[in-house]
């Protein structure tokens, strides 16, 4: 794949809803005050799209968006079971709902005709080592990310473990405890929220914000 057009960036648009959940944000407490979750800056949400944008942009990618949102209707989503990912010792819940993939895809293909050929850093630096498969190599060449599209997951991140000795079986079931009221359950969707910021190679942590807004749905 020809990748003499791309350009590295370390600045990203990002689009998501924010979920101002009781139980999602109790269990995120406790991964991050008893595990030493190292996802502790981020809040629950369900995200849609993570692009590397060049500054030039930032009104015409703000302003289309603003004006996309502006059209939209709060929506459901069903949120599954909690699932563990044992490679990272992950904690999440999957979400589903045709309106999901709808903003995925609709704010993806928004925001790429502004990108430029742009790519993170990071990932520029992996595609020259063949480090992803063709259809992801494809959709960072093409959208600036892998995960999109066909690629594109929905889950809710509740957190990771990084202390030792963790009882697994007993950690799993008090965040099932913790949220038993809204697993196997819909619920409203009600926001969608932008935003700027650069991308540190090293921690999600060290990104410094440049623009963040919040937009209520109809």
């Amino acid at each position: 794949m020809d990748i003499t057009n791309l350009k590295p960036i370390n600045i990203v648009f990002s689009a998501d809803s924010i979920l101002e959940i009781k139980e999602l944000i109790e269990a995120k407490i406790l991964m991050n005050e008893e595990y030493g979750n190292k996802y502790s800056h981020i809040p629950p949400h369900l995200a849609y799209t993570i692009m590397p944008f060049p500054e030039k942009n930032f009104e015409l990618g703000k302003n289309d968006l603003i004006e996309y949102i502006r059209k939209q209707k709060a929506f459901k989503v069903h949120i599954s079971d909690l699932e563990y990912e044992e490679k990272n010792n992950f904690f999440y819940v999957a979400l589903s709902g045709d309106m999901i993939k709808q903003h995925h895809e609709s704010i993806t293909t928004l925001l790429n005709k502004y990108r430029e050929n742009y790519i993170r850093e990071k990932d520029l630096e992996r595609l020259k080592l063949r480090d992803f498969d063709e259809v992801s190599a494809k959709y960072l060449i093409d959208y600036g990310y892998a995960r999109v599209f066909k690629n594109y997951r929905t889950h809710i991140t509740i957190g990771n473990y990084t202390v030792e000795n963790v009882d697994l079986k007993k950690l799993e079931k008090r965040l099932r405890n913790i949220l038993k009221p809204i697993l196997n359950k819909d619920v409203e969707i009600d926001n969608i929220h932008g935003v700027i910021h650069t991308d540190s190679p090293n921690s999600q942590a060290e990104m410094q914000l440049i623009w963040e807004e919040t937009f209520k749905l109809n």
